[in-house]
C-alpha cells in the first residue's frame, strides 16, 4: 500500500498487521530519488534528472515466510530498475540491469522477470548478492503477431490494444511459473461484442532445460493457474479448484476488478467463481 504521503507498507487484510516499508528516496544504486515534499519527487540518474508527484510503483511483488516472517519486496522504479528489500533492510537495493520492467514473480528464493521489449531474465535471491542463472532476448521467431494499435487505454492487467478490423482486445504479457518450474508468457485477449476471453499461453524457459524456442501451451494437466499470483497449483490440493483453468480477476477496462473468473482451456467457455468457492482460492 501507499498512503498519501508515498510511504509504503504491506498490509494483511484479515489480521490488520503492518508492515512498514523503507522510504521510497532511502536508495542503494545509481538512481537518485530526492523527496522535495512529501508527494513529490525529483529522481535522477547522472545528468538525465525528471520531477514527478506521486511515486510510481511498477509491477509489485510481495513474498513472506508464513513461519519466520521473513520476507522481500520488490517493485519497479519507473522504467530505470527494480528495486527489492528484505525484513530489516532500511533501504532499497537497486538491481543493476533490470530497466524497463513489464512483470515480474517471485517463487522458490528466485525472481522471474519480464522486460517490455519481450526479454526475460531468472534471478536467483538464494544468496546475499543476487545471482542471474538465465537470460534471453526479445522474443520474436515465434511471437504472436503485434500489430500497431490504434487505441490503447489502461486496466487492471496494464495497457491492452485494440485491433481496428475485429475489435479484440490484447493485454500486457504476464509471467507464470508452474508447479515443476517452467515458465509460461500468458497473452489475454477480449472480444468487445462478445463475453470471450481466449488466452495464448507459451512456455519459454524449461526447468530441465531444454527448450530451444517457445512453445504454444494448449494444456496445463492437472494444474490450476492463479494469473494474478504468476504461479500454477495442482488441483488436487485445494478443494473446488479445477484443472487446466485459469483463474484471474478483473473486468475489461475497470480497475476493480468484480469477482473471480474462471477460463476452461478445454472447453474455452469462461464462468464466474461461485462466492462460496472463493474461500479454496
Amino acid at each position: 500500500m501507499q498512503d498519501s504521503k508515498c510511504n509504503l507498507n504491506i498490509l494483511n487484510p484479515f489480521t490488520r498487521e503492518r508492515i512498514n516499508l523503507p522510504p521510497v528516496e532511502s536508495q542503494r544504486g545509481k538512481v537518485k530519488v530526492k523527496r522535495i515534499i512529501d508527494d513529490r519527487f525529483r529522481i535522477s540518474h547522472y545528468h538525465i534528472g525528471s520531477e514527478s508527484k506521486y511515486m510510481s510503483i511498477g509491477s509489485p511483488v510481495f513474498w513472506i515466510d508464513e513461519k519466520t516472517k521473513d520476507y522481500i519486496v520488490f517493485w519497479g522504479l519507473r522504467d530505470w530498475c527494480v528495486v527489492s528489500a528484505k525484513k530489516g533492510y532500511t533501504s532499497w537495493n537497486q538491481i543493476p540491469k533490470t530497466s524497463n520492467c513489464r512483470d515480474m514473480v517471485y517463487k522458490d528464493h528466485k525472481l522471474y522477470f519480464l522486460t517490455k521489449s519481450g526479454g526475460f531474465k531468472i534471478l536467483d535471491f538464494s544468496g546475499e548478492i543476487p545471482q542471474q542463472i538465465f537470460k534471453c532476448g526479445t522474443f520474436l521467431k515465434k511471437s504472436p503477431p503485434s500489430p500497431s494499435p490504434s487505441w490503447k487505454r489502461q486496466n487492471a492487467f496494464g495497457r491492452c490494444r485494440r485491433l481496428p478490423s475485429d475489435y479484440w482486445f490484447f493485454f500486457d504479457p504476464k509471467l507464470v511459473v508452474t508447479v515443476r518450474g517452467d515458465v509460461l508468457r500468458v497473452i489475454m485477449k477480449q472480444h468487445r461484442s462478445e463475453y470471450i476471453w481466449p488466452f495464448d499461453v507459451y512456455n519459454i524457459y524449461s526447468s530441465s532445460g531444454n527448450l530451444m524456442i517457445y512453445e504454444k501451451v494448449d494444456s496445463l494437466g492437472d494444474e490450476a493457474m492463479l494469473l494474478d499470483l504468476g504461479i500454477t497449483v495442482p488441483s488436487s490440493e485445494i478443494d473446488g479448484l479445477n484443472g487446466n483453468s485459469i483463474y484471474f480477476s478483473g473486468i475489461h477496462g475497470r480497475r476493480k476488478t468484480n469477482g473471480i473468473l474462471i477460463f476452461d482451456l478445454e472447453t474455452e467457455k469462461l464462468e464466474k467463481l461461485h462466492k462460496y468457492d472463493c474461500s479454496s482460492v
